[in-house]
């Protein structure tokens, strides 16, 4: 567990390091938190079509959502955030990957 965290946070990391800063064409942009593991998912295209009708550009998941992407031990599920990042793209808004647990490893 402290390896697959370490890596990630290596990941990460270096992504921060090499990533561009992201032009959102507006001086002032506006997103919201938006937590899909907490609805149906028949709702997430609704919701984030709506979101993106109201004027947001980013919205951001994950936060706190660690049960949800290693539900067991060792057995990790990211299908449904793929689904809500590959909706939010459908629906023109950019996605900020949040830390998916607020506490540091043991």
């Amino acid at each position: 567990m402290k390896k697959l965290f370490l890596a990630w946070c290596l990941i990460f990391g270096y992504s921060l390091l090499s990533a561009q800063p992201y032009d959102f064409g507006h001086p002032m942009p506006v997103g919201a938190y938006y937590y899909p593991e907490h609805w149906p998912e028949a709702q997430w295209d609704r919701d984030l079509d709506k979101m993106a009708e109201l004027g947001f550009q980013f919205t951001h998941f994950g936060e706190f959502a660690w049960a949800m992407m290693e539900p067991e031990e060792g057995q990790f599920d990211f299908e449904w955030l793929d689904k809500a990042v590959g909706l939010a793209d459908k629906h023109g808004l950019k996605v900020i990957m949040c830390t998916p647990t607020p506490m540091p490893p043991a």
